[in-house]
């Protein structure tokens, strides 16, 4: 066997991506030729050292298992895509958040209303957990079911994807506090501008919500996690024979 077959038979296969896996080939050319040129220079021949550096290197199956077991869920190949995925949806979040039309013909009507009954303000208008939530429930006869599930349903699914992306890309975020804390502080920082310039109502219900769809999203992450490791170790105890 040459060193061409031995490396394509132990990367078949892994999880990786396509430039990934032809990465970890050409690691495994270099390691092997290096060993080749030492065997060569103990005095044996060059078919003898290719053998020789093989059986050194390892059982191909061992190798793969090896090489299953270290590869991490995304790598750095597909980060850089995750990554583009992420900026996308900052953006998306950004402009649903603060640049939409409707954001601002609801600051004009804000305005508005302070001018003519500055007693009934309330753009900071709901400090109490739950109160939100609660009305929704209590008079869904008057919202109906579209508008219930647009705005708590929306607060919920806007934060999920960054609970997704963060531990996907980030290792300091795949803990599960880590990751909660920053989606709290991106969803406090945006409630604050909307109220601040008036282009929404800061609402802590709206930051719990956000909160639960950031950790759907994280829950996500981690059932992603937990399916390829162990569809992982079924291949690694078959490849070892275990």
């Amino acid at each position: 066997m040459d060193f061409q077959t031995y490396v394509i038979n132990v990367t078949e296969g892994l999880l990786c991506s396509k430039r990934e896996a032809q990465a970890i080939r050409d690691e495994l050319m270099d390691h092997l030729e290096m060993l080749k040129e030492e065997f060569i220079c103990e005095g044996h021949d060059a078919e003898t050292a290719v053998e020789m550096a093989i059986r050194a290197f390892g059982d191909e199956n061992t190798v793969r298992a090896g090489l299953l077991d270290s590869l991490p869920l995304v790598d750095k190949y597909w980060r850089w895509r995750v990554m583009g995925a992420g900026v996308a949806y900052v953006i998306a979040l950004v402009y649903v958040l603060l640049l939409e039309p409707q954001r601002f013909v609801e600051r004009s009507f804000i305005r508005e209303r302070e001018l003519l009954y500055p007693q009934y303000s309330y753009v900071f208008h709901n400090g109490v957990l739950f109160h939100t939530i609660q009305r929704y429930f209590v008079d869904f006869h008057d919202y109906g079911f579209y508008v219930t599930f647009s705005v708590l349903g929306g607060d919920i699914l806007l934060y999920l994807p960054l609970g997704l992306f963060l531990p996907l890309v980030y290792a300091e975020f795949r803990r599960f506090l880590p990751s909660l804390a920053l989606i709290f502080i991106v969803s406090v920082f945006m409630q604050l501008i909307q109220g601040f310039f008036q282009l929404g109502r800061f609402d802590v219900d709206a930051i719990f919500l956000n909160c639960v769809g950031g950790m759907m999203g994280y829950g996500c992450y981690r059932l992603v996690d937990y399916a390829v490791r162990r569809y992982k170790r079924r291949l690694t105890a078959s490849l070892r024979g275990e």
